[in-house]
């Protein structure tokens, strides 16, 4: 991933811009992949990226998308055919 943000600088961009998806994703990897957007939401911040994560209401509950979510500096949700920006508590 760094290496992929230094060939971006290089190439005279701003920074990175990435993209992932959990469809991917079984229920009994779940726990390990919340560790795993804890630890790339840290590395993220440390770097000029930006990331645009989707998870799936099919393929997995609120709760559970939720517990994933709050790892993020901030969410977007579609509430009525609108998209609202929910940002990160900081206490």
């Amino acid at each position: 991933m760094v290496e992929k943000l230094n060939q971006a600088l290089a190439n005279g961009y701003d920074g990175l811009r990435l993209s992932g998806t959990a469809l991917w994703l079984e229920n009994k990897d779940w726990s390990d992949f919340v560790n795993y957007e804890i630890k790339l939401d840290s590395a993220i911040s440390n770097y000029q990226m930006i990331a645009l994560c989707t998870y799936s209401l099919d393929r997995f509950d609120a709760t559970k998308i939720i517990e994933a979510a709050i790892n993020h500096q901030f969410v977007l949700i579609k509430r009525e055919g609108t998209l609202e920006q929910i940002k990160k508590f900081q206490a």
